[in-house]
């Protein structure tokens, strides 16, 4: 893909592009197969990042009529459990929180206090974990929507002049899957990390001030360290 700016042509590339056109079935396609990556036993992120207003909610979310790619990840894995029989044994708990302003909130409950993140050993790998999480195991969908609804009331939200309904938060659903093979007693831990990013904006362009500003603040300059990462990961 090649953009034509004042600097010159940028060009990028991409694994798949979809246009405003495309429907959210189509768009959990390109993600789906990493569902049985999950049960297979190995971590999974899908994350959303772009400018605020550009659909990362309704891309990761969606309403109910439309579900986006949480929802529809969580039913997939429950599709793939009931294919696999009564030779296994499995069980999902969902934690969910927001990043806000540098302080991680539990979003299943009022009022969080900010949480930390805690290190432990297991075996030969360090595991990271946020102390004091709340965790809902859920046993099929209407449990999931349950949580999500919860935690839907609780997270930060403000109005700019470029986006009327504006996450102020970096929203993160962790999924963690238990499986165990009854015949051969092998059992798997995965994680499935799904994150709605809050959206990158410029301070002048969106008028925000106050609170609004020092959130604003928070969330590029998150942004910009999230870059860092990614781009130290891709040059290892």
């Amino acid at each position: 893909c090649t953009l034509f700016t004042e600097q010159g042509p940028r060009t990028f590339e991409f694994d798949c592009c979809f246009d405003q056109e495309t429907e959210q079935t189509k768009v959990f396609e390109d993600t789906k197969p990493l569902m049985q990556s999950v049960l297979d036993g190995f971590n999974v992120c899908i994350f959303a990042y772009g400018q605020t207003g550009s659909g990362k909610t309704f891309t990761m979310q969606g309403p109910e009529s439309n579900p986006g790619v949480n929802t529809r990840a969580l039913n997939e894995l429950f599709r793939l459990v009931g294919e696999r029989g009564v030779d296994y044994e499995f069980s999902m708990e969902i934690n969910i929180f927001e990043i806000y302003c540098d302080m991680i909130r539990d979003l299943l409950i009022k009022n969080s206090p900010n949480l930390s993140i805690r290190q432990e050993k297991r075996g030969n790998r360090t595991h990271n974990y946020i102390d004091g999480i709340t965790s809902r195991q859920v046993g099929g969908i209407e449990d999931v929507s349950d949580v999500i609804s919860l935690a839907n009331e609780h997270r930060s939200t403000a109005s700019t002049d470029m986006n009327s309904y504006s996450s102020r938060s970096h929203l993160v659903m962790s999924v963690s899957v238990q499986t165990i093979d009854k015949l051969t007693n092998k059992r798997t831990t995965a994680s499935l990390h799904m994150v709605d990013l809050a959206g990158s904006e410029r301070v002048g362009r969106s008028n925000a001030t106050g609170q609004v500003l020092k959130e604003a603040q928070a969330i590029n300059q998150s942004l910009s360290s999230r870059g860092n990462v990614l781009a130290a990961l891709g040059r290892k």
